[in-house]
């Protein structure tokens, strides 16, 4: 894995010092630090669709045990006024 690292800090700064156009990065594992991509050259860091297919899998995973036992215990969910923040026209700020 950190030979895989070093790899990618490697491949990273190639790219970035061989282009005078903003570097975008795909987050993936094993990608070095953003401080170190910061370093690199790298302008944009980008999720894709990980964060919503992360939320995706945790959802499907809840609904499973939930309907095989009925059992939500233990979870930690956002409070109803935090979630309907999130839609709020002012950015989910207050006001």
């Amino acid at each position: 894995m950190a030979l895989r690292g070093m790899q990618l800090h490697s491949d990273i700064g190639a790219v970035a010092s061989g282009t005078t156009l903003p570097l975008n990065v795909m987050a993936m594992p094993g990608l070095p630090t953003t401080r170190e991509l910061e370093t690199l050259g790298v302008r944009r860091l980008s999720t894709g669709t990980c964060l919503a297919e992360a939320a995706l899998g945790r959802v499907a995973a809840l609904a499973a045990r939930f309907l095989e036992d009925g059992s939500l215990d233990g979870e930690h969910c956002m409070p109803y006024a935090d979630a309907n923040a999130l839609f709020d026209s002012n950015g989910g700020t207050a006001g």
